[in-house]
């Protein structure tokens, strides 16, 4: 290998050994904290990353929506909608119940009685509901409809608390799922034991 080549490829290779570095001292920053699964039904979250969003509704938050396992011609794969999605009722997740993330108190409901339609953007703020653990994790559900529980109430992991809505700025049924404690934004993760036999595998 000549001269150049080698100095190129040495570079590229401390580049990536600093990036390794920054990356993992990133990682080891931010706190998590292990919540109940938003769902009993099968699900994919889309994860808001370090940086996208300052506010602690948002920040490190995951946007969750339920997909059921479809056959069309032969062939078999996870849809979140039926037929266009251009009505709620078509996505598979719309009214289906949501789940409390953990053993906590409901601090804050707040609600926004319009529905959007999919695909276009509502008036924030969304529908949603706050939780509080007992060492202070602040845990948000946004874009919920029909609260089942009252600001004072306790409830448990996996007990249902709302449904699935469309409200707020979103441009689907899904639910908007982010903690904190005090200024500091908390990495999501979604207990998967707590899913096991209770999940409906559709």
């Amino acid at each position: 290998m000549n001269l150049p080549i080698l100095r190129i490829v040495v570079r590229i290779f401390l580049l990536f050994a600093a990036f390794s570095v920054y990356a993992s001292d990133r990682v080891e920053k931010a706190e998590s904290i292990l919540i109940h699964p938003p769902y009993s039904a099968n699900y994919v979250c889309g994860e808001h990353w370090a940086g996208q969003f300052k506010y602690l509704g948002d920040a490190l938050g995951a946007d969750c929506t339920i997909g059921k396992l479809v056959e069309e011609d032969g062939r078999k794969w996870v849809r979140r909608y039926s037929g266009d999605g251009r009505r709620n009722e078509d996505w598979y997740g719309w009214g289906a119940d949501v789940l409390a993330p953990c053993s906590c108190t409901v601090i804050r409901i707040h609600i926004n009685p319009e529905a959007n339609l999919p695909g276009v953007l509502g008036k924030p703020p969304a529908s949603s509901i706050t939780f509080e653990t007992l060492d202070n994790v602040m845990i948000l559900f946004a874009h919920i409809a029909n609260p089942l529980v009252r600001v004072g109430d306790s409830v448990i992991g996996g007990q249902i608390v709302a449904q699935v809505g469309n409200n707020g700025y979103s441009r689907q049924p899904h639910i908007h799922i982010a903690a904190w404690r005090g200024e500091s934004p908390l990495q999501l993760r979604f207990d998967q034991t707590a899913m096991g036999p209770d999940a409906k595998q559709e």
